[in-house]
């Protein structure tokens, strides 16, 4: 019989009491099996009621673990909460996640196809509170590693350029130490680094690839974003296109001065 990778879910949260469960529900679902994975939810200095949900589930399900990263920034929680896994691959998601079932069974999957591939993801798909306009959903959607069209064909895709997001992020762990984890990003507010972009650009220096397989999904939950977006009237794209580095994420709530630092730092890192 085929071995089944161990894997350590990591989510890091901040001030998402509320949502919250709804993402833990979706990967106590799995149909992974459930010795052969762990629950880690990094608390990062969260104001409400997050630690009494965690406690809850950690005392209701034996494969959830919660602990406090004090230290305010993503990355922190994010690489706290690795040290601390057991998984031979980490899996990255965010609290606003709704995983379907088949997610972590279909996405192991990728890493048998080459010993190469260091980290994978799959299709994403947005669910907004209310209908977005139509530029929000023409930067948004169809582009592989970002949020993809509901009823785009089932395939694989092999890359040595491709990055893939931190929202829906499966990683072999001995890469993701070799090159040293997340690198520093919002840190108490302010943006200081790369975050999952270095992450990338590093996995690609050392000669890994990138993997995308969309038989399965991911939902992201998009509550109230189409009015911050519309009321800040800031768009700031980072994209990452197929066969190059472009600037592609979608950081619509940063600010001029953000994406003048993660273009400066393109272009270093390009150089």
């Amino acid at each position: 019989m085929p071995v089944v990778p161990y894997v350590s879910i990591i989510i890091p949260t901040y001030n998402r009491a509320r949502m919250l469960p709804i993402t833990l529900d979706s990967f106590i679902a799995q149909e992974y099996p459930h010795d052969r994975f762990e629950i880690i939810v990094a608390n990062n200095n969260s104001a409400d009621e997050t630690k009494q949900v965690l406690d809850g589930y950690c005392s209701r399900h034996s494969q959830f673990k919660a602990i406090l990263e004090p230290r305010q920034g993503v990355h922190y929680a994010r690489n706290t909460a690795a040290r601390m896994a057991r998984g031979e691959i980490l899996y990255f998601t965010d609290d606003d996640m709704i995983a379907d079932r088949h997610l972590l069974s279909e996405l192991m999957k990728v890493f048998d196809l080459d010993p190469r591939i260091a980290t994978a993801t799959g299709k994403i798909i947005g669910k907004f509170d209310v209908s977005p306009p139509e530029w929000v959903k023409r930067h948004l959607i169809n582009y592989y590693l970002s949020l993809t069209e509901l009823d785009r064909p089932e395939q694989v895709i092999v890359s040595p350029d491709d990055l893939v997001f931190s929202c829906h992020q499966a990683i072999r762990r001995e890469p993701f130490f070799q090159c040293g984890g997340f690198n520093p990003e919002n840190t108490a507010g302010v943006w200081i680094g790369d975050g999952e972009t270095g992450l990338g650009i590093k996995l690609k220096h050392a000669g890994y690839k990138f993997a995308f397989r969309n038989q399965h999904r991911a939902t992201a939950i998009f509550a109230g974003l189409v009015n911050r977006l519309l009321d800040r009237r800031c768009i700031v794209c980072l994209s990452i296109a197929m066969g190059t580095v472009v600037i592609d994420i979608i950081y619509f709530l940063l600010g001029k001065s953000v994406c003048t630092v993660y273009y400066q730092q393109y272009q270093e890192r390009q150089a």
